[in-house]
Protein backbone atom coordinates (compact mmCIF):
# COMPACT_ATOMS: atom_id res chain seq x y z
CA UNK A 1 0.00 0.00 0.00
CA UNK A 2 2.70 2.46 1.31
CA UNK A 3 4.48 1.95 -2.49
CA UNK A 4 1.64 2.65 -4.35
CA UNK A 5 1.12 5.93 -2.07
CA UNK A 6 5.01 7.06 -3.36
CA UNK A 7 3.07 7.34 -7.30
CA UNK A 8 1.06 10.61 -8.18
CA UNK A 9 -2.45 9.89 -6.63
CA UNK A 10 -6.19 10.71 -8.10
CA UNK A 11 -8.11 8.42 -5.24
CA UNK A 12 -8.91 9.63 -1.80
CA UNK A 13 -8.61 6.19 -0.30
CA UNK A 14 -4.64 6.04 -1.35
CA UNK A 15 -4.40 9.23 1.27
CA UNK A 16 -4.68 6.68 3.97
CA UNK A 17 -1.06 5.86 4.42
CA UNK A 18 -0.67 9.25 5.25
CA UNK A 19 -3.47 10.25 7.39
CA UNK A 20 -3.20 7.20 9.25
CA UNK A 21 0.36 7.66 10.40
CA UNK A 22 -0.89 11.23 11.19
CA UNK A 23 -3.31 9.53 13.37
CA UNK A 24 -1.05 7.28 14.22
CA UNK A 25 1.52 9.67 15.36
CA UNK A 26 -0.83 12.19 16.82
CA UNK A 27 -2.44 9.25 19.22
CA UNK A 28 0.82 8.37 20.91
CA UNK A 29 1.91 11.94 21.23
CA UNK A 30 3.53 13.48 18.45
CA UNK A 31 2.06 16.06 17.65
CA UNK A 32 4.24 18.01 15.23
CA UNK A 33 4.61 14.71 13.22
CA UNK A 34 1.12 14.09 13.33
CA UNK A 35 0.29 18.23 12.14
CA UNK A 36 2.98 17.98 9.74
CA UNK A 37 1.76 15.11 8.20
CA UNK A 38 -2.45 16.40 8.63
CA UNK A 39 -0.49 19.49 6.34
CA UNK A 40 0.50 17.28 3.74
CA UNK A 41 -2.45 15.10 3.57
CA UNK A 42 -4.76 18.61 3.24
CA UNK A 43 -2.66 19.65 0.02
CA UNK A 44 -2.90 16.50 -0.94
CA UNK A 45 -6.51 16.12 -0.68
CA UNK A 46 -6.91 20.12 -1.97
CA UNK A 47 -4.33 19.23 -5.07
CA UNK A 48 -7.08 16.05 -6.27
CA UNK A 49 -10.45 17.92 -5.15
CA UNK A 50 -11.47 14.99 -2.93
CA UNK A 51 -11.55 13.75 0.83
CA UNK A 52 -11.93 11.07 2.22
CA UNK A 53 -15.65 10.02 3.19
CA UNK A 54 -17.68 7.60 5.40
CA UNK A 55 -16.23 5.54 8.18
CA UNK A 56 -12.67 7.05 7.88
CA UNK A 57 -13.00 10.60 7.45
CA UNK A 58 -14.83 9.78 10.72
CA UNK A 59 -12.45 8.01 12.37
CA UNK A 60 -9.34 10.33 11.63
CA UNK A 61 -11.11 13.32 12.10
CA UNK A 62 -12.03 12.27 15.82
CA UNK A 63 -7.77 11.24 15.81
CA UNK A 64 -6.85 14.28 14.73
CA UNK A 65 -8.70 17.02 16.43
CA UNK A 66 -6.59 17.39 19.34
CA UNK A 67 -3.97 18.11 16.67
CA UNK A 68 -6.23 20.67 14.66
CA UNK A 69 -7.42 22.43 17.90
CA UNK A 70 -3.48 23.48 18.67
CA UNK A 71 -2.67 24.88 15.20
CA UNK A 72 -2.53 28.34 16.13
CA UNK A 73 0.56 26.93 18.43
CA UNK A 74 3.70 27.45 17.38
CA UNK A 75 4.92 24.44 16.83
CA UNK A 76 2.34 22.68 15.73
CA UNK A 77 1.33 25.49 13.22
CA UNK A 78 5.15 25.74 11.89
CA UNK A 79 4.93 21.97 11.23
CA UNK A 80 1.53 22.06 9.97
CA UNK A 81 2.83 24.82 7.54
CA UNK A 82 6.01 22.52 6.70
CA UNK A 83 4.12 19.77 5.64
CA UNK A 84 1.78 21.60 2.86
CA UNK A 85 4.48 21.97 0.57
CA UNK A 86 5.53 18.11 0.74
CA UNK A 87 4.70 16.07 -2.26
CA UNK A 88 3.10 12.78 -1.96
CA UNK A 89 6.42 10.92 -2.03
CA UNK A 90 7.98 13.12 0.36
CA UNK A 91 4.72 12.82 2.79
CA UNK A 92 4.94 9.01 3.08
CA UNK A 93 8.76 8.74 2.82
CA UNK A 94 8.81 11.27 6.42
CA UNK A 95 5.76 9.48 7.58
CA UNK A 96 7.60 6.01 7.22
CA UNK A 97 10.54 7.17 8.61
CA UNK A 98 9.20 8.79 11.50
CA UNK A 99 7.20 5.98 12.72
CA UNK A 100 9.99 3.43 12.15
CA UNK A 101 12.18 5.50 14.14
CA UNK A 102 9.93 5.68 17.10
CA UNK A 103 8.59 2.44 16.82
CA UNK A 104 8.92 0.09 20.04
CA UNK A 105 11.11 -2.70 19.48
Amino acid sequence: MFLVALEPISDPALLLPTIGLAATSAVRGDLETAARLLGASDAIEEEIGEKIQGYAARVFGETEAPVRDRLDEPQIGAAYAAGRPMSQADAVAYALATVTERAPL
